[in-house]
């Protein structure tokens, strides 16, 4: 990731807007925080997914850049298991 940096050791200090961590979220519901630039989903549950994942600062408020959040969310669909 460009110009950003996890700082897990600057957690709810202040703000600099090129270091923090993000947040997942799985479905709208929050999973974890994160200080790193990958993450492993085990046992999606069938159906559709909706992962996302927002840049947050060392408050946890939302970064934005030009006024919209920096963040994305995907969607996975996983197929019922097969009998």
């Amino acid at each position: 990731m460009k110009n950003f940096r996890f700082a897990s050791e600057n957690v709810n200090t202040q703000n600099n807007p090129s270091e923090g961590h993000t947040h997942i979220y799985l479905t709208g519901k929050k999973m974890t925080r994160l200080y790193s630039s990958w993450f492993h989903f085990e046992n999606l549950a069938p159906g559709i997914n909706k992962i996302t994942v927002s840049l947050k600062s060392n408050s946890h408020e939302t970064l934005v850049h030009n006024s919209q959040k920096i963040e994305d969310t995907e969607v996975i669909e996983v197929a019922p298991p097969t009998k």
